[in-house]
């Protein structure tokens, strides 16, 4: 049976088994698991409101009908890109939860699990249909190539130029047009296929280059918190940019996120807020670095949880989620509650 067929219609852009880490009720059952959701409000001074003082429930937020399907089968059969998602959605959890434990024993042996989470995330990035025109911007190239395979060319020409079910709705309500909805399902497939021989595919090469790459500095922090919350947006993720320097935010858990930083060394030195002296002794000595992952564990920073809440608020395409009433660093608005900081 082709891989891409299957029966799933609810299609969610946040998996379920992330929302599941951020739930309210972490014991229930999967099917009834909820956390809080938040509404824009005034997004200069960070604040929001709560939409419903019980929760919502994980099993249809984040989700379209039909988000990635391209060619209905039958009734019940149709052909998405579900089965590209699962491969990183099944073990993310246990990734996360290993990740967690072994930093908080001062074992730092987490490449495997950092990668793998790594892919995940940025993968939330590509398949987040409030970021389309941002995803075609930044992957436009990738469409201009094809398979060279015929069973994954002939798929990737259903998406191009097949005919789909009635998308009216989801056109409007992420402002595209039908072409740009294409395109962004196209890159998704070239992103996140396996082509027959490739040990990686795009996503996770492309990854690996910069993690391997000496004219970058790469490190990644991640930040654990007992009692306060870290939230998540519609969007997944936040990315704070200054000069050659980005810094990608990530929710991890409930309470913890994950900061991913990359420094591109060569156009940092030719940016007008440079230090030269300093980065050109960096640069001189690049090749004598260790290109080896650096891992930051931080436990209870309030500092950077305030930052992390506010940044990743402040990009949000409408909503965020918590498993809190109340998020650190942010003003929320109930008739119960007053704001926090």
């Amino acid at each position: 049976m082709n891989e891409f067929i299957n029966c799933t219609k609810n299609q969610h852009y946040i998996s379920r088994a992330e929302q599941r880490s951020n739930a309210i009720n972490s014991n229930a059952a999967a099917q009834n698991k909820k956390n809080y959701s938040f509404s824009e409000f005034d997004r200069e001074n960070y604040k929001f409101t709560l939409d419903n003082k019980n929760g919502v429930n994980i099993a249809n937020n984040l989700s379209f009908d039909d988000l990635f399907t391209y060619e209905k089968v039958d009734k019940y059969f149709r052909s998405n890109l579900e089965s590209l998602f699962q491969e990183y959605e099944n073990d993310l959890i246990k990734q996360t939860n290993s990740l967690i434990e072994k930093l908080q024993k001062n074992n730092k042996e987490v490449i495997g699990e950092l990668f793998y989470i790594l892919v995940a995330k940025f993968i939330n990035f590509i398949r987040n249909p409030l970021s389309i025109k941002k995803v075609i911007n930044t992957f436009s190239e990738i469409t201009n190539h094809r398979p060279t395979d015929s069973y994954l060319n002939n798929e990737l020409n259903k998406i191009l130029q097949g005919e789909m079910l009635n998308k009216k709705h989801l056109l409007e309500s992420f402002g595209v047009s039908d072409a740009e909805y294409r395109q962004w399902l196209g890159i998704i497939f070239m992103n996140l296929v396996r082509f027959p021989g490739s040990a990686h595919n795009v996503i996770e090469s492309t990854l690996k280059s910069m993690l391997e790459n000496k004219g970058y500095y790469t490190t990644v922090c991640i930040n654990y918190y007992n009692n306060e919350y870290c939230i998540l947006s519609d969007r997944s993720y936040a990315v704070v940019p200054e000069n050659a320097i980005e810094i990608y935010y990530f929710q991890l858990t409930k309470h913890a996120f994950l900061g991913f930083i990359s420094v591109d060394y060569k156009a940092y030195s030719l940016s007008k807020n440079a230090n030269h002296d300093c980065i050109m002794q960096t640069m001189s000595s690049l090749k004598s670095l260790s290109k080896d992952l650096k891992i930051h564990f931080m436990e209870n920073n309030l500092q950077m949880l305030k930052a992390y809440n506010k940044h990743t608020s402040y990009q949000c395409h409408s909503k965020i989620f918590c498993a809190s009433k109340r998020c650190y660093g942010l003003n929320i608005m109930t008739s119960q509650l007053s704001g926090c900081s």
